[in-house]
């Protein structure tokens, strides 16, 4: 492992970017089949090529920091959502979530399209963030690959959606094209959950299929950050391999039902802090490449 720390080490001085206490496992795993592809016999030899080149950095970056993203994972947490949570949003005047590791925007767009159907799109701000830029990127297309397809129609259809799979997107050449209305109220964000401050007055907070990659000392800082973004009685939403339990937490947030990782703050809290956005990255604004002509379905009555 002491190779693996040098590594580590050399990405923070050179990226800035603190993956050192990181899962070991899941790091060395990534670091050997970086190598492999770069015919290297070790793991030391891969120091002086990103040392040399900005570009050795950033793609190794990209293969560290797990950017992979699925539509409507686990579809009965979003059902869930929209039974209990939705319905506490929609009395709100304004509605602000957090996406805090969104990946390549399949989970951006699973919640915009309920947000849509149920009349809360509009009022609504996402920050998605995520440590890739490279991702951000991705999400920003408002496009995903065909081979998606099938998970989004079986997946949009188990979390309740209410109309056709197919009126949110046209096919183009093997990708899935979406409204770009759907991304109207979304601000993209390079952000690091762990060392920047997070969002605020936030309503939710989705992180799924993050916290498995740290260490139980990332994972508390992540979930107190969390908790200092929230607003008295928020949600935060977890992957269905983690949990509150054995956090700083876990006595402080109630389970809408505990095997959907769905929580909500029991009690408000007289000294939430109002923090300050720390950003590291211009936001991406405007996503421009889906078909002007693709509109949003209008939702049922």
């Amino acid at each position: 492992m002491v190779e693996v720390d040098l590594v580590l080490e050399t990405i923070f001085k050179l990226g800035g970017l603190d993956l050192r206490q990181y899962a070991k496992t899941s790091v060395l795993r990534q670091i050997q089949e970086h190598c492999e592809q770069l015919s290297l016999n070790s793991i030391c030899d891969l120091i002086p090529r990103i040392i040399a080149d900005d570009g050795q950095l950033e793609t190794l970056i990209d293969a560290l920091v797990v950017k992979t993203s699925h539509f409507y994972r686990d579809p009965e947490c979003y059902r869930l959502m929209v039974d209990e949570v939705f319905p506490v949003l929609a009395d709100k005047d304004e509605v602000r979530i957090w996406i805090a590791g969104c990946g390549g925007g399949q989970e951006i767009l699973s919640l915009a399209i309920l947000l849509h159907e149920n009349y809360l799109l509009d009022k609504a701000t996402i920050y998605a963030t995520d440590i890739n830029a490279l991702a951000l990127r991705e999400a920003e297309k408002c496009a995903v690959a065909e081979t998606y397809k099938c998970e989004f129609v079986s997946g949009y259809q188990e979390a309740g959606g209410q109309l056709r799979p197919e009126d949110y997107f046209i096919i183009d050449q093997g990708w899935m094209m979406f409204p770009t209305d759907l991304m109207a109220n979304v601000q993209l964000v390079q952000h690091d959950v762990i060392h920047d401050d997070p969002m605020d007055h936030i309503d939710m907070v989705i992180c799924r299929n993050v916290l498995m990659y740290y260490n139980r000392t990332l994972r508390n800082r992540a979930l107190q950050q969390m908790k200092n973004a929230l607003i008295p009685r928020g949600y935060i939403c977890l992957g269905s391999r983690e949990s509150l339990s054995q956090s700083p937490l876990d006595d402080e947030f109630e389970p809408l039902k505990k095997q959907y990782r769905l929580f909500r703050q029991m009690a408000p809290d007289a000294d939430h802090p109002v923090l300050r956005v720390t950003r590291r990255q211009n936001q991406i604004r405007t996503v421009t490449h889906a078909p002007a002509q693709l509109g949003l379905p209008k939702p049922i009555e």
